[in-house]
């Protein structure tokens, strides 16, 4: 399978989202793709209402939930990234463009673009537009998501959002530092000032889930 150049942004609902299935990808430089009946998808254009935040004290991890009435999915920033939330709030419609991610079996979105909403009838226009498209939302398999949930608490959920937070310094990191060639592993851990371990359990988690890749041992690049 070939995805030459920026990947088409479906418009979706969101519970199609969370009933799709994630695949990640076998190849370099080839996006992961969630499958939603016969359209292969890495990146979404969606409309809804933020119905929750959440921010680190020191902005350098955001969440936002969006609810566009079929279900609900997070989108979540790091580092320099986090200002295209920092003025997002609760009861705020917005747009978004982004690409779908997923951490313990959990889907959200990565934005690319985030934009207020003034107007609601454009909500209803998405919502006719979607039923035009693909029918009435899928009904959520409530079971299977309230299971991954509650996985995450188990794990402890403080744990959980510290380990995301990781990955996301890790993976804004190798983008600004990669200059071609990859970032070595000692170059990640002098930045971070986090433990060589850590840094190591995290970079493991994310060459499995297919968001990085090594060009080299101990040279590490994003998945585009």
């Amino acid at each position: 399978m070939s995805f030459n150049g920026r990947q088409v942004a479906y418009k979706m609902w969101i519970s199609n989202l969370l009933n799709g299935k994630f695949f990640n990808s076998a190849a370099q430089y080839e996006p992961n793709i969630l499958e939603v009946d016969d359209l292969k998808i890495s990146r979404v254009n969606l409309l809804g209402t933020i119905v929750d935040k959440f921010s680190k004290k020191d902005n350098r991890y955001v969440s936002v939930t969006l609810d566009d009435s079929s279900a609900a999915i997070d989108l979540k920033c790091w580092g320099e990234d986090t200002q295209d939330l920092e003025n997002i709030e609760v009861g705020d419609f917005i747009l978004v463009i982004g690409k779908v991610k997923r951490y313990n079996d959990l889907l959200y979105l990565a934005p690319e673009i985030v934009r207020r909403v003034d107007n609601p009838l454009w909500l209803k226009l998405r919502k006719l537009e979607l039923l035009n498209l693909y029918g009435d939302p899928k009904k959520i398999e409530i079971k299977q998501f309230n299971d991954a949930l509650t996985e995450v608490h188990e794990e402890n959920l403080a744990d959980a959002e510290d380990n995301l937070e990781l990955r996301g310094k890790i993976l804004t990191l190798v983008e600004k530092m990669d200059r071609g060639d990859g970032v070595d592993l000692a170059n990640i851990e002098k930045e971070l000032k986090v433990s060589l371990e850590s840094i190591k359990e995290v970079l493991l988690e994310l060459l499995m889930d297919g968001e990085v890749f090594e060009v080299q041992p101990r040279m590490y690049r994003v998945m585009p």
